[in-house]
């Protein structure tokens, strides 16, 4: 699900997360990205690949925002890329666009930082 990327500045996580993020899938995402998430790795900025993702609901939402309060804790940060239709409205309806920096497509997203 994470894939290490340099944009030539710097080393960017990639989480590429598939179909869902909802209360049935969000505690294996937890689970997963908990171990990569520390004060002693050497990745610290990440950008959420959401390509594949075609329904996303609050408790995703939620797990999306407590990420991003642990890797800018760590003096990181997190983008998305790639919102489809469906999630991107349940974003601006939550307001959780005003939390990320939200891009079109991953390589624009891998390339800001």
């Amino acid at each position: 699900m994470v894939d290490v990327q340099s944009n030539g500045r710097m080393v960017v996580g990639v989480v590429k997360i598939p179909d869902e993020l909802s209360a049935s899938t969000v505690d294996d995402f937890r689970s997963e990205l908990a171990t990569l998430i520390s004060p002693g790795s050497n990745v610290h900025n990440y950008v959420i690949d959401m390509s594949e993702v075609d329904m996303i609901d609050s408790s995703g939402i939620g797990a999306l925002l407590s990420l991003a309060s642990k890797v800018r804790d760590f003096g990181g940060d997190i983008k998305i890329s790639s919102l489809q239709t469906g999630p991107k409205r349940v974003f601006e309806i939550i307001r959780a666009h005003r939390h990320f920096e939200i891009f079109d497509n991953l390589e624009i997203a891998v390339n800001s930082y």
